[in-house]
């Protein structure tokens, strides 16, 4: 497994560094966790290939963890990307992710691959799921309030 910080700023980007995102490279594909701006970029100069995305995780809905996610899909489409491409989040951040893909019209388009957005479907009291050869462990934290 191969895997690469694309992000690590806080809430705001600093003069080198993006919000926070990483990626994981596994021979089934490549998993995005949260999406900053202009995921292509960072992806390439990461050495991965953007069509390689088999999934996409975003761990909640603050801006700096989704803002780049209509860039990434528009991207990928004119990309001519036409695997599927699953995004998982939080039950809760279904709709409103649907609804921000919707506004940039970057939901559904005539040609276009299947984009699907999942709940991430934790049992009662658990705090781990498993993305095909990934397990991964979520730790609730206090995070910055949206002022």
């Amino acid at each position: 497994m191969h895997f690469a910080f694309l992000g690590t700023s806080g809430s705001v980007p600093s003069a080198v560094r993006d919000t926070t995102s990483l990626v994981f490279v596994v021979p089934q594909g490549a998993i995005l966790i949260d999406c900053g701006g202009s995921p292509i970029q960072k992806l390439r100069r990461a050495g991965v290939d953007p069509n390689a995305l088999a999934v996409v995780v975003i761990t909640h809905i603050h801006p700096d963890h989704a803002y780049g996610l209509p860039a990434l899909i528009r991207n990928l489409s004119v990309l001519g990307r036409q695997a599927p491409l699953t995004i998982y989040c939080r039950p809760e951040h279904v709709a409103p992710l649907r609804d921000l893909l919707t506004l940039f019209n970057t939901l559904e388009r005539p040609g276009m691959f299947v984009l699907t957005v999942r709940p991430i479907a934790l049992a009662e009291g658990a705090h781990a799921f498993d993305l095909g050869p990934l397990a991964v462990r979520t730790s609730p934290n206090v995070h910055g309030a949206m002022p």
